[in-house]
């Protein structure tokens, strides 16, 4: 059996086609490697191929030709015997060895940095702040000179963010000004007393109730209808603007549909709905209802000033044709229509 190397996979990029340049990287096709870079021009996190060598020094790959350099130098120096320092021989010691050899070498340099570092002293310069202090941005411009001489700025002043003054509470308010809108006089104030004059006192809870007092009594004094009534809850959740019963805006939603499907209908008024909806069919059919729409005057009510009823919506579901529905076009005709076949030839 006999085993191919090198297969690329058919989406893949030949080697030979990522640089047509003849005096770029050399492509063998024998044993189709490409041992230099074909696009040095470009960087290499940018690039998706630098060549075969690039595999050659990643991961244990650069460790192993360390070791087998420090095989041939011990040869070299004739401090054993050639079998006991050959690498295929004997990996195992001679990864053993320059290990031993590694570590020597690093107590000996720590011995001499300690060595200077006793004699001249400097260690504290050498020790890293903490990386969150370096992260850190404060709101301080300072500028400094070659010799650390300050020439604009100071760091005890702060860096100003804004023009206008910051966590200001005049009038022994707790909040700043702006926190609160009025909507029925479109004016600002205070969140802690509901106060739109600026230069107020603050008067806290109080405010807000005799805020509440004087719209209630603003309504009543309105005379407003009985079945509209004020609601004086003296709470929080108002935000200062009242109330008012008496109309249910869901009441509409319901009635087109939009609602719950609680609706009670009338089989009388079902039966009146469904008979003026087929007059009506019947006479846009003849050609008498569009004349009638178009007599109508410019502020006349489509249905006679008759509000729409629950009945009327419900017909009117039932009426309507739905263009997605691929049985619409049979709609009105009759049980012996017979739909005509789509010639396919």
């Amino acid at each position: 059996k006999a085993t191919v190397r090198n297969l690329r996979i058919r989406e893949d990029t030949a080697k030979y086609l990522r640089n047509l340049d003849p005096n770029s990287a050399y492509y063998d096709p024998k044993t189709r490697s490409m041992r230099a870079n074909p696009t040095p021009h470009i960087p290499i996190e940018e690039s998706t191929y630098v060549g075969d060598n690039f595999i050659k020094n990643t991961g244990e790959a650069n460790e192993l030709a360390q070791t087998q350099l420090f095989a041939w130098e011990q040869q070299a120096k004739d401090q054993a015997d050639a079998s006991e320092v050959h690498l295929n021989a004997n990996p195992t010691e001679m990864m053993l060895r320059r290990k031993q050899l590694l570590e020597r070498k690093d107590k000996l340099k720590n011995s001499k940095k300690s060595k200077v570092f006793a004699k001249y002293g400097g260690e504290e310069h050498l020790k890293t702040p903490d990386p969150t202090i370096l992260d850190t941005e404060g709101n301080t411009y300072v500028e400094y000179t070659r010799d650390g001489r300050i020439v604009k700025g100071d760091k005890s002043t702060p860096l100003v963010l804004s023009k206008y003054e910051e966590d200001v509470f005049p009038g022994n308010h707790t909040s700043v000004w702006g926190s609160y809108f009025d909507l029925d006089t479109r004016q600002w104030g205070f969140a802690c007393c509901w106060q739109t004059n600026k230069k107020g006192y603050c008067t806290g809870e109080a405010g807000k109730k005799a805020k509440i007092a004087s719209m209630r009594m603003n309504l009543e004094n309105a005379k407003l209808p009985a079945s509209l009534e004020v609601n004086g809850k003296d709470n929080d959740e108002t935000n200062g603007q009242s109330k008012i019963k008496g109309y249910d805006p869901s009441e509409k939603s319901r009635l087109y549909g939009d609602g719950k499907a609680d609706v009670m209908l009338d089989p009388e008024k079902m039966k009146a709905a469904l008979g003026r909806a087929k007059n009506q069919q019947n006479e846009e059919l003849n050609g008498i209802g569009k004349s009638r729409k178009n007599k109508k005057k410019y502020n006349s009510f489509e249905n006679d000033g008759k509000d729409v009823t629950a009945e009327d919506m419900e017909v009117y579901r039932m009426k309507k044709v739905k263009t997605s529905d691929p049985m619409s076009e049979l709609m009105g005709k009759g049980d012996d229509y017979v739909a005509p076949l789509n010639d396919q030839t």
